[in-house]
């Protein structure tokens, strides 16, 4: 079984409360996850 991405936690997202930015663990930070939250608008604090 895979463990959602960042994107994945944020898209699926369904409360009334919306981020404006996601944080991780050093497994989070890599070019995939920066590139496809920056297209959204959204920002990254590792």
């Amino acid at each position: 079984m895979r463990k959602p991405s960042i994107f994945d936690i944020w898209y699926r997202n369904i409360s009334d409360m919306v981020p404006t930015a996601m944080t991780g663990d050093m497994h989070s930070i890599n070019k995939a996850n920066l590139a496809i939250l920056q297209w959204f608008g959204l920002g990254f604090e590792s």
